[in-house]
């Protein structure tokens, strides 16, 4: 890998791209990223692990350790309430997401927009690229 990465340097770009990132105001990113912790546990998710380790997979394989599949695995084992895995997956979510934004905020090319108020700037940035 070091060796094709000092050959190449990455110093083109192969493709002609237009990055746009989207931001929410934090207490609507948080108020979704809880409502969906909730729905997908409302769906069965803690039912889906409870099916896959009675399938015999091993919860110490690396997808357990994910988000929510570690915290669930927990309550499943009896060494976490219900209430603390719900809170914790909500937390580890929402952390998630923060280093995302953090990881993001390093590119130099991307175009960032409120989300949903730029929503007719994008659409024009986007009709001007593929224009």
């Amino acid at each position: 890998m070091t060796a094709w990465r000092e050959r190449h340097g990455f110093r083109e770009q192969r493709y002609n791209v237009r990055k746009i990132g989207l931001r929410r105001e934090r207490r609507d990113l948080y108020d979704r990223t809880n409502a969906r912790v909730e729905g997908m546990l409302k769906r069965g998710w803690v039912e889906e692990v409870e099916g896959l380790i009675r399938a015999g997979y091993d919860p110490g394989l690396k997808p357990f350790r994910s988000i929510g599949y570690r915290e669930i695995v927990l309550y499943l084992k009896g060494e976490m309430g219900y209430r603390d895995m719900v809170e914790n997956i909500k937390t580890s979510t929402r952390r998630y997401a923060k280093r995302q934004f953090t990881w993001f905020l390093r590119e130099k090319d991307i175009d960032w927009y409120e989300y949903p108020e730029d929503r007719d700037a994008i659409s024009k940035k986007v009709e001007e690229f593929l224009g």
